[in-house]
């Protein structure tokens, strides 16, 4: 019995972490069908490789999303007070 691999977890929650969430949907759904093909096409290991690959690639700033500064208060006046 041929038992089915999932989509590596580890990648996909990286994935979902620095993904920017307008871009989410679109690029899952394609990361996702590509594993499919893959995996009926080459099999299980090949397809692990290939999204944990994709994933890597898709780490570029046009896909990254924004993440917040934060800089206390305090740490700014201590600045403007050395200047």
């Amino acid at each position: 019995m041929n038992k089915r691999q999932d989509i590596p977890a580890f990648f996909h929650k990286c994935f979902k972490w620095f993904c920017n969430p307008d871009l989410y949907e679109e690029l899952h759904g394609d990361l996702e069908e590509s594993f499919l093909h893959n995996q009926q096409e080459f099999g299980d290991k090949y397809a692990g490789q290939q999204y944990k690959r994709e994933v890597l690639l898709l780490f570029r700033p046009s896909v990254i999303k924004r993440f917040p500064q934060i800089v206390p208060y305090q740490q700014t006046a201590m600045y403007q007070n050395f200047i």
